[in-house]
């Protein structure tokens, strides 16, 4: 079994996963604080060996105040990875953010009432399935919404 998981790092680290094979209901997501993510990526590890990361890269802007933690989460994350073998994806924070927007999340039944890092995480993973060509090759990465209507590439 393959589990994919994407990250959105921060203060409140989103999380969202799917396993492959899936019947397409297999699709979580969450947040936990960013002292738990070594924790969340082990309990992975613990029920499959076959884990691909999507990361979310951390952008520098020009604010009065910045916040690091999301660069000390993205630390932990590569090292974490580094030790258990395991491959990132690098995503921008527009990437995702572009195409998967709440309401399409809604529209698929994906979005979480207040879990912005969820949705965030979601939107990565729903990337990663859609359009990279890696997630492509895993042949389930279109999803359907409630209605059963197909994926589609147009921008809502």
């Amino acid at each position: 079994m393959m589990t994919i998981i994407a990250l959105d790092p921060g203060r409140t680290v989103g999380w969202a996963t799917f396993k492959k094979p899936n019947a397409r209901d297999g699709y979580k997501s969450g947040q936990i604080k960013w002292d738990a993510t070594w924790s969340l990526l082990d309990s992975a590890l613990i029920e499959t060996h076959d884990i691909h990361l999507v990361v979310e890269s951390f952008k520098h802007r020009q604010l009065p105040k910045i916040d690091y933690t999301p660069v000390e989460v993205i630390g932990v994350v590569k090292e974490w990875a580094r030790q258990n073998d395991v491959n990132i994806t690098w995503q921008t924070p527009s990437q995702a953010k572009f195409f998967w927007t709440d309401e399409r999340l809604k529209d698929y039944t994906l979005y979480r009432p207040g879990k912005p890092h969820a949705n965030d995480a979601m939107r990565h993973l729903l990337y990663y399935l859609n359009f990279h060509p890696s997630g492509r090759l895993l042949g389930e990465g279109v999803i359907e919404n409630g209605s059963n209507q197909p994926f589609s590439s147009e921008r809502r």
